[in-house]
């Protein structure tokens, strides 16, 4: 799970959604299963904010596995 310990203190809910968001876009290599589990949010609602933050996950997926033909 994801640890809210590791965000900074002081920051409005939607800017720590945020974070949370991207932290866990870059530690599961914008695997959105993994990054449900760890947020412990459904995929669905994954989505949702990734729109509402406007956050690609596209950004953190490996190029080596983008690239591949």
């Amino acid at each position: 799970k994801f640890e809210a310990s590791q965000l900074v203190s002081g920051n409005s809910l939607e800017e720590i959604e945020r974070q949370a968001l991207l932290q866990s876009a870059h530690s599961c290599e914008g695997n959105l299963t993994k990054m449900a589990e760890t947020l412990g949010i459904s995929r669905t609602t994954l989505w949702r904010k990734l729109k509402q933050y406007n956050v690609s996950i596209w950004d953190y997926r490996s190029h080596s596995k983008t690239l591949k033909n």
